[in-house]
């Protein structure tokens, strides 16, 4: 069959000009060796060129060809191939990967990072519920939105508590009636009533459950009840002041593996919430803010409008990219 897909394509087509360029070399002046040779490294620099391969493309050609003796050619060419590469653009794996917006994020954060904050890239109007909660309020919160976590609040204060996660809410209402942690309003009849975590990891925890069965179980009384969510929610997770630098939340996310991280303010309170999309989305606006802003400028560097929003930015961003810097250092030495 015709070859497809980008591996395959990517072998022959280099074999291909490489033959060609070893068959021109023996027309015009005769040389020693084949052109075969030529086409094992057009191959291989095409290859490494497009999707970045170096040490795995080595060995599988080292192997498929037998010749241990054109290794070290072999090495040079998948080195050479890949800083050239480079220098122009991605590989096109991570091309294609920036194209359907997967939630992946780099090894390293990008540059323009630096000046940023978390209040600069956070999502705000975080839906955010209460310890005690009332059931029917629960089901809304769930079917308006398809949030993944919730922060959890202090009543009153409105003070942040920590942060519980949707597949664990769900299993709260799916078992909540059976084991008896519905109670009634401002009564302690069920304040030591909890749900073993034995039970909801029969349950197929955390897997999610569908939502549709859960409404259905739950009655009209049911919904007027309240549910203590406190021994339910993670309240050791990590959170962010809203000043603090983008870096430092870049690398939260790709050392402890986050999904979601709160951005909290002076008093304590939920200011946002910042996830890996937020992050994307900050590195591939950069481009097109820089435009933005070199339309917006005056032909004195002054905007054309007169007006400085960003002043406080400006002025705190020296100290976030001393701090941010740190924090690279000290990461990348531990």
């Amino acid at each position: 069959g015709v070859p497809s897909g980008l591996f395959v394509p990517s072998l022959l087509g280099g074999a291909a000009f490489g033959r060609i360029i070893g068959q021109l070399l023996q027309s015009f002046e005769p040389v020693a060796t084949s052109p075969g040779l030529y086409a094992l490294i057009g191959a291989t620099a095409m290859l490494s060129g497009m999707a970045r391969i170096t040490i795995s493309l080595a060995v599988i050609l080292m192997e498929t060809t037998g010749e241990a003796e054109w290794g070290i050619p072999i090495f040079l060419t998948v080195m050479a191939a890949k800083w050239t590469g480079d220098l122009f653009n991605k590989g096109i794996y991570d091309i294609h990967i920036d194209l359907r917006h997967v939630p992946l994020l780099e090894h390293r954060p990008e540059k323009h990072e630096l000046g940023l904050q978390a209040s600069d890239i956070m999502a705000t109007g975080v839906t955010s519920i209460f310890l005690r909660h009332r059931v029917g309020d629960l089901v809304d919160t769930l079917e308006s939105c398809r949030h993944g976590a919730f922060p959890v609040l202090e009543e009153g204060t409105r003070r942040f508590i920590g942060i519980l996660d949707r597949c664990t809410l769900l299993q709260v209402l799916h078992l909540g009636k059976q084991h008896g942690i519905f109670s009634e309003k401002a009564s302690g009849e069920a304040a030591n009533a909890m749900i073993p975590y034995e039970e909801m990891l029969r349950d197929r925890h955390p897997a999610p459950l569908s939502f549709a069965k859960i409404k259905a179980s739950l009655t009209s009384e049911d919904y007027a009840r309240e549910v203590d969510l406190r021994p339910y929610v993670n309240m050791g997770c990590y959170t962010v002041q809203e000043h603090a630098a983008v870096m430092r939340c870049h690398l939260l996310f790709r050392t402890m593996g986050l999904r979601h991280l709160p951005v909290l303010g002076a008093d304590h309170t939920v200011r946002g919430i910042i996830t890996r999309k937020d992050l994307l989305l900050a590195a591939e606006e950069h481009d097109v803010a820089a435009i933005s802003a070199c339309k917006t400028l005056g032909t004195e560097g002054v905007p054309v409008d007169g007006s400085d929003a960003s002043s406080s930015r400006k002025a705190n961003a020296p100290a976030q990219q001393a701090e941010a810097t740190a924090e690279v250092a000290v990461w990348e030495d531990g």
